[in-house]
């Protein structure tokens, strides 16, 4: 029994090689990931992308954390906060019988 998937998948094969020689074989997952990252990247929240793909919340952000730009936008703030601190340079300690 064919599924719409093998249906799918034979006509996007068709179509591929009419693209000529590829550097890595392209593969119809990838619709999937560039679904995802363009959903994050217009602000959609990862559960209800994760709704969308059939999938868990916890899965969209392990696999695709880097596109969500609330993320992005903390993570820069902490970054920025952590090395903008003065440092203190380090204490030299003296040895015991050193010389």
């Amino acid at each position: 029994m064919e599924t719409v998937a093998d249906l799918w998948r034979r006509k996007l094969n068709k179509a591929w090689e009419l693209c000529g020689v590829w550097e890595e074989p392209p593969h119809p997952h990838r619709f999937r990931h560039t679904f995802v990252r363009i959903l994050l990247e217009h602000g959609v929240s990862p559960r209800d992308v994760a709704e969308l793909i059939g999938d868990t919340e916890e899965m969209v952000l392990r696999h695709y954390a880097r596109w969500v730009p609330e993320r992005q936008a903390r993570l820069t703030l902490i970054l920025q906060g952590a090395l903008s601190a003065k440092v203190a340079p380090p204490r030299l300690v003296a040895i015991a019988g050193g010389k």
